[in-house]
């Protein structure tokens, strides 16, 4: 997939980038409701999936943006601790 840059030129994501929709419904293991997906995508401001790169808003001819999940980052999100911020594993943590 090609997004425009605010620069003109263009970024190939390749197979990174989902809908929302598509990511809820490729790893429903982790998120079983696509409600839960976006409620993240809604707050990503506040819960850091937009200064990660996980969230990428593609403005178009219209006022909202097309919003797409960039897979690697957003894992990368998680490992961080998601929206708790980062966690130190100890040996009584649950994994």
């Amino acid at each position: 997939m090609y997004v425009e840059s605010l620069a003109g030129s263009k970024l190939d994501f390749g197979d990174s980038l989902m809908t929302v929709s598509q990511f809820a419904a490729r790893y429903p293991h982790l998120y079983p409701k696509q409600h839960n997906v976006r409620w993240l995508v809604r707050d990503r401001h506040q819960n850091g999936l937009s200064a990660t790169g996980a969230v990428v808003e593609v403005f178009g001819s219209g006022d909202r943006p097309q919003i797409f999940i960039h897979i690697p980052s957003w894992f990368a999100w998680m490992r961080l601790g998601g929206s708790r911020g980062p966690r130190k594993l100890t040996m009584d943590t649950p994994q």
